[in-house]
């Protein structure tokens, strides 16, 4: 059963896909057009969206994201701040928590002044497409869809009454925002920065404070580096599909990049560098020893085939039913066995994963380039 927090929020990705007339194509992707819609499309799909949070179900939603960690005893993320690929963002948050909140940007900025243009339309259905391309998860109820805390929270009202927002950059605001709810939702604050990474604002909670500000960004940075390009390449659909799978995957790469307390940026920045190249370095040997055993196990068991084929033909020959079913009992759990192992090699969790994401990328390039060459034929 669905939490009310998820249902509000399919209610609001069904309303954009339906008001925006969004298709889904052959790869699964969302698709807009901007000629279908106009300056009261745009009207409808915000008097839509104003109807679902003005419904005793906002409140209902609300009531959920905030037993959520105390229920489930998981970790809620939100992330702060504008930023240029936010895919890159929510994937970020799976890595730090278990369910990623997302405050709603289209109906609270993007459609408070709706205007009749073209290239403004082609930004609305951008904003639409990178939502919708997180439906499944959204169905999951690991990502949430909410309106921002200025909306419906007083303390955070109160908060900007007395506050010179003017002077505020965009990522201030949004943080203040964050913090300003933490205590009764239990919220975790993160950002992505693309570029130059800022100083750590002058806050100490203990939901956000230095080294978690550092480790998030230590975190962020495999996204960039081209070692781990998979990460960034892979759809946040598929990525969220793998590291689902191994529950320890996040937490275990959040202890090996935790820093130490009162750790320079300097300090960090030679930890990252050092573990990454031990992960790198482990990886490749990893991937060396499973092409090495994979020659000698399908030896093995190209051997082992032909030995249970003798004894069957054997066992024809000699006209001996019984000598036959002890075959066949045998050879169908040995096989099995070699299966288990062949599937579940002995290697350290976060390699296991890292390499599963890297086939899961590279199964989507295929599908891609085989999908794209038959629509072009």
């Amino acid at each position: 059963m669905k939490d009310r927090v998820t249902e509000i929020s399919l209610k609001y990705i069904n309303s954009i896909r339906e008001r925006l007339y969004i298709e889904i194509n052959e790869m699964g992707q969302p698709v807009f057009f901007p000629g279908r819609i106009n300056k009261f499309s745009l009207e409808r799909l915000k008097n839509e969206i104003d109807e679902i949070y003005s419904s005793s179900l906002l409140d209902d939603a609300l009531t959920d994201t905030a037993s959520f960690t105390r229920d489930k005893k998981l970790i809620q993320t939100v992330g702060y701040g504008l930023v240029s690929d936010f895919q890159k963002l929510i994937k970020l948050g799976f890595l730090i928590g278990d369910r990623v909140v997302i405050w709603d940007f289209l109906f609270s900025r993007a459609l408070s002044e709706i205007k009749d243009d073209y290239k403004y339309f082609d930004f609305i259905g951008t904003l639409a497409c990178d939502l919708l391309l997180l439906e499944s998860i959204i169905n999951e109820g690991s990502i949430v869809i909410l309106p921002p805390p200025i909306i419906w929270y007083p303390q955070t009202r109160k908060i900007f009454e007395n506050t010179d927002t003017g002077k505020l950059s965009n990522a201030d605001f949004a943080l203040m925002s964050v913090l300003s709810i933490v205590d009764d939702f239990t919220l975790h604050p993160y950002t992505y920065f693309d570029k130059e990474i800022p100083k750590f604002p002058k806050i100490d909670t203990d939901y956000y404070n230095k080294e978690q500000f550092q480790l998030h960004n230590s975190l962020a940075k495999l996204f960039n580096d081209g070692n781990f390009a998979f990460l960034d390449g892979i759809s946040t659909a598929s990525f969220y599909s793998v590291i689902r799978q191994e529950k320890r995957f996040a937490e275990k790469l959040r202890e090996l990049f935790n820093p130490k307390i009162n750790q320079s940026n300097e300090q960090s920045e030679n930890n990252y560098s050092h573990i990454v190249y031990e992960l790198e370095k482990l990886k490749n040997e990893r991937n060396k020893s499973l092409i090495s055993h994979s020659f000698v196990l399908k030896g093995a068991i190209i051997s082992m085939v032909n030995t249970a084929a003798t004894l069957i033909y054997a066992g024809i020959s000699q006209k001996n039913p019984e000598f036959l079913l002890s075959i066949s009992a045998l050879s169908g759990p040995l096989m099995s066995v070699i299966g288990r192992f062949l599937s579940k090699p002995s290697i350290p969790i976060l390699i296991h994963v890292f390499n599963q994401l890297e086939k899961k990328y590279e199964d989507e390039l295929v599908n891609s380039y085989l999908t794209n060459s038959y629509l072009g034929s």
